[in-house]
Parts: C-alpha cells; structure tokens; sequence
C-alpha cells in the first residue's frame, strides 16, 4: 500500500501517485485519468488506455481515408521524407499533394 496527502493546487487540490506505483502500473504524467467513487471514503482511478481492437479499427478507418483521398492520384517520386513532411505543412507544393 501506498501512501499520499492532499496538495492544495490553485482552487483545486490534488494527490501526487507515489513514483514506485506509478512505475509498477507503467504510467506517466500525460496519460489522461478518470475518477469514480463507487462508494465513501473510496476513489478508484482508471488510467484510459486504448485496447489493441480499438486502436486497430482506428488505424484501419485512417487507412481507409487515405486511400480515398489520394485515389487516382500518383505518389510523388524521388522525394525525400523531408520533403514529404514539408508538403504536409504547407510549405512547398508538388502536384496534387499540397495540403
């Protein structure tokens, strides 16, 4: 068991998670949290972490939307991954990939 106090922090108040907890559960300061209290003088957090199918489906709907946008159109050849990432900014523009 672990052990924190409350922080005030601004109108808010806060608890710092012990850095041996939050190495066991492999989490880090960005890692978006939710809290429940399913009953007194108890707090649960759950750290919302995206499920394999989940991420899955996402990236299969992402792929899906490429090939729709880039359908009929040639990939530029020759380019180098800079210059790739420079269309992708808007900074230069090549055929139809100017974005």
């Amino acid at each position: 068991m672990y052990t924190s106090t409350l922080t005030r922090s601004g109108n808010s108040e806060s608890v710092a998670i012990p850095k041996p907890l939050r190495e066991r559960l492999g989490v880090s300061a960005s890692e978006p949290v939710e809290l429940d209290s399913p009953r007194e003088n108890v707090v649960v957090l759950y750290f919302r972490r995206e499920r394999a199918s989940d991420r899955l489906e996402r990236l299969e709907r992402a792929n899906r939307s490429n090939a729709a946008l880039s359908a009929g159109k040639e990939w530029p050849r020759g380019e180098t991954a800079e210059s790739l990432i420079d269309v992708t900014r808007g900074e230069r523009v090549h055929g139809d990939y100017a974005l």
